[in-house]
């Protein structure tokens, strides 16, 4: 358990005066956070979230020593964690907690480049970006603002990477693709790789990551896309707005997926299949044909179990 104590305290009511988000609070609005933590905290005046569901929290809230708690706003609460805490009741606990977070724990904004990192003089990067050390930036890379790239990042040429993204450490965008013809002879020749990689803004990308570059056209990611360490993204694969791509997955060449996917941990998806909007793949599938959009589908090979109109 560990306490993240803020510069400067503030109150209950300064908080949520500072943040456009609705919530209702209960108890003392003028108790002072000096800090947030897990709810495990032994700690008092510690601001912390309770995301489980209503019929379990209040007894979650009775057991913990934390005294500031935001709650889902369904919640029943009893009169003895009304009487000791100051509760902040949100429709959604974690995200209004995430709000809280950026709030009391600004970035501070400059443009941090370590001299550890190699740069192509002709790389374009935008204001307020972070670069790690060992990262290398090939030539015709553009970097938009905002942007968080760690420690042992590789972008290769004709990589475009739009505002706010973070590309965590050891990652790879840029890279050829596994695309080989073969001869008469039974040798494989390499397919050129003439295209890039374009990433929109607000995409956060894990750690141990490998995106392949086009072949003779982009590999894309869309805006708000969230992807996680160890993820391979095969060449020329279209990734839509919003979707969430777990630890582990293999998208192969030339798979394109719709926006708002969710992509369960240890999926693969084999070349070119084509995945609709509001699709959901559970964990460990292995996708072998297209699925329709609003589906839910599962199971090696996958198949679609529900459809929501």
């Amino acid at each position: 358990m560990s306490i993240y104590k803020i510069l400067q305290p503030i109150t209950v009511r300064e908080l949520v005066d500072k943040i456009r988000y609705d919530v209702n609070l209960v108890g003392d609005k003028e108790r002072i956070i000096k800090g947030v933590s897990s709810l495990d905290t032994t700690d008092r005046s510690i601001l912390c979230f309770c995301n489980a569901k209503v019929e379990k929290a209040n007894n979650i809230l009775e057991t913990t020593p934390s005294d500031i708690i935001i709650v889902d706003k369904n919640l029943e609460i009893t009169d003895q964690v009304g009487k000791n805490k100051t509760l902040l009741l949100a429709d959604d606990p974690m995200l209004y907690f995430i709000e809280c977070l950026n709030l009391l724990f600004p970035s501070k904004g400059e443009k941090k480049i370590s001299v550890k990192t190699d740069i192509s003089a002709n790389a374009i990067i935008g204001g307020d970006v972070n670069i790690g050390s060992f990262s290398i930036i090939e030539e015709d890379v553009y970097i938009g603002r905002k942007t968080s790239i760690h420690n042992g990042v590789h972008l290769y040429k004709r990589t475009k990477l739009g505002e706010n993204i973070l590309v965590q450490s050891n990652t790879v965008i840029g890279v050829d693709g596994l695309g080989f013809s073969e001869n008469q002879e039974g040798e494989f020749v390499t397919f050129p790789h003439l295209g890039g990689v374009v990433i929109e803004h607000d995409v956060s990308i894990g750690s141990n990551t490998t995106i392949a570059k086009g072949m003779l056209t982009e590999t894309f990611i869309g805006s708000g896309t969230k992807i996680g360490n160890q993820v391979n993204i095969g060449h020329n694969v279209k990734i839509g707005e919003n979707c969430f791509i777990s630890s582990g997955v293999i998208i192969c060449g030339s798979v394109v997926i719709g926006d708002n996917c969710w992509i369960g941990p240890g999926t693969k998806i084999v070349n070119g299949v084509n995945i609709g909007q509001n699709v959901k793949i559970g964990i460990g599938s292995v996708v072998t044909k297209d699925i329709k959009a609003n589906s839910f589908a599962i199971g090696v090979p996958a198949k679609v179990i529900q459809v929501n109109n």
